[in-house]
C-alpha cells in the first residue's frame, strides 16, 4: 500500500502553500482502492479533485481510499466504469503572506468634512494574511491557474487589487460620516478604520488579517496650509470653536461660522446658513435662489 502524504520539512518546501499529487488510476468501483492511504498531518487540509472536479476536504487524519471515506469519488468511479484520474492538493494551514497596501498609484483626494476643502491624503502601510476559509481560498487560487505557487500569488495579487481599489472609497466615505477634519486624522483613528475594511474584503478570499499597521500618514502641505488657512477663519466663532475642540465634528458646522454674518441666507432646499455670496449650497449642492430668506 503506497501512504501518500506531505511532508514539508522532509521535502524541503517549509514555505509552499500548495503541493500536488496525482493518482492517475484508482478505482473504487468494488468500493475500494486497496492500493493507496492518504495522510493528513497537522496543520494541512487535503483537497481531493476528480477529473477536474473537487470530491472532498480532508483534515488531519488518516484516510484509506474507500468509498467510505470518499463517496462522491466512489460515485465517479461507478458512473464512469472506470478508473478515475484524481489529483490531491495538500494546503498549509499555518502560512502566512506579508503583504503592503497604501497610495503608490497616487493620492487620495479628500474633501474636508469641516472647512469644505479638497486636500491630497497618502497613506501606507503592511498587514499579514492568514487562510481562514481554506475551501474559499482554494477555489479562488483555482480560477488563477492550475494550483501551484504561481496560481497562488495571482489570487493574492488579485486580492491586493481590489483592496487598494476599495481602499481609497473606505476612506473616502469613513472620513466623511464621521465628519473627521483634517486636524483631527491620526494613525489610531485611520487604523482602526482601515483595518475593519481590509478584514471585511479578504474575506471574499477565505482570508483573515493577522498584523496590520499603518506606516505612513500624511497631508500635501500646501493642502494642509489651504485647510488651516480656512479653519483660522472659522476660529473666531464661539459656537464652531466649541463643536471643533473634540476634532471629530458630526454636524455641518460651517453654518455656525455664518450665524454671526448678517448677509447669510437659509438654503430653500436643507435649510443650512449659508453665505449670501454662495452660488451653490455646500451642504446639498442646491443652486441659491434669490427668493431664499435671509437668515
Amino acid at each position: 500500500m503506497e501512504i501518500i502524504s506531505f511532508d514539508p520539512e522532509r521535502q524541503g518546501s517549509e514555505k509552499s502553500f500548495i503541493h500536488r499529487y496525482s493518482l492517475p488510476c484508482v478505482s473504487l468501483r468494488d468500493g475500494i482502492d486497496s492500493a493507496h492511504t492518504i495522510v493528513v498531518f497537522d496543520n494541512q487540509m487535503a483537497v481531493i479533485e476528480a477529473d477536474g472536479t473537487v470530491c472532498d476536504f480532508l483534515g488531519p487524519g488518516r484516510y484509506p481510499v474507500s468509498a467510505e471515506f470518499f463517496p462522491l469519488l466512489a460515485e465517479a468511479s461507478r458512473k464512469s466504469g472506470l478508473d478515475v484520474s484524481v489529483d490531491l492538493f495538500f494546503l498549509q494551514t499555518d502560512i502566512s503572506w506579508s503583504m503592503y497596501f497604501g497610495t503608490s498609484n497616487g493620492p487620495m483626494y479628500i474633501i474636508d468634512p469641516v472647512c469644505l476643502v479638497e486636500y491630497r491624503l497618502y497613506l501606507f502601510g503592511r498587514f499579514t494574511l492568514v487562510p481562514a476559509d481554506l475551501p474559499v481560498f482554494f477555489q479562488k487560487v483555482r480560477e488563477n491557474g492550475s494550483c501551484d505557487a504561481a496560481a497562488v500569488e495571482r489570487a493574492l495579487t488579485s486580492c491586493l487589487n481590489m483592496i487598494n481599489v476599495r481602499l481609497k472609497q473606505n476612506v473616502a466615505r469613513t472620513i466623511k460620516e464621521q465628519g473627521i477634519s483634517v486636524q483631527a486624522l491620526s494613525y489610531p483613528l485611520l487604523s482602526r478604520y482601515i483595518r475593519t475594511t481590509i478584514e471585511d474584503d479578504v474575506k471574499e478570499y477565505g482570508l483573515s488579517v493577522d498584523f496590520f499597521y499603518l506606516d505612513t500618514l500624511r497631508v500635501d502641505n500646501r493642502d494642509m496650509a489651504r485647510c488651516l488657512k480656512v479653519l483660522g477663519e472659522y476660529s473666531s466663532s464661539g459656537p464652531f470653536l466649541e463643536h471643533y475642540s473634540l476634532g471629530i465634528v458630526r454636524q455641518p458646522v460651517r453654518s455656525l461660522a455664518f450665524q454671526s454674518q448678517p448677509d447669510s441666507i437659509a438654503c430653500s432646499n436643507c435649510g443650512i446658513v449659508i453665505s449670501a455670496t454662495c452660488r451653490f449650497c455646500p451642504n446639498c449642492g442646491k443652486p441659491v435662489s434669490p427668493d431664499d430668506g435671509k437668515a
